[in-house]
């Protein structure tokens, strides 16, 4: 496990290897080996309240949307075309008790409480 200013990650390796950038506290983007850089963009008066994640290049590139709540803390994320892909119901620690998929399949959404990460090895 890498670590950077402000004991953020920056890189681990477990069955993949995941990089990371961040911007102070923000998370600005994350590299899964194999599936590619994901890029999440905030509100430019909040700016721990994610608006987009954007995947993929060119052809492929996919944006995500985000639905938070007055804290900022996501409540769904929607694909461009307004498909519900993830729906988490967050508790007062950030542990999200609830995934929801309207697709079934799993959609990455690791943003939590505002400035909160997820990271399924350590929790």
């Amino acid at each position: 496990m890498s670590k950077a200013t402000y004991g953020r990650h920056t890189g681990h390796t477990a069955r993949s290897r995941t990089d990371f950038v961040w911007e102070g506290f923000r998370l600005l983007q994350e590299n899964v080996q194999q599936q590619g850089w994901r890029t999440y963009l905030y509100d430019a008066e909040q700016p721990y309240t994610p608006v987009a994640s954007v995947t993929g290049k060119g052809e492929s590139r996919q944006v995500w949307y985000y639905h938070t709540d007055v804290t900022g803390t996501p409540q769904e994320v929607t694909a461009a075309d307004g498909t519900l892909v993830w729906a988490g119901y967050i508790r007062g620690f950030g542990e999200n008790a609830a995934d929801i998929s309207n697709s079934g399949a799993y959609f990455h959404q690791p943003l939590r409480l505002p400035g909160q990460y997820f990271d399924d090895e350590t929790g």
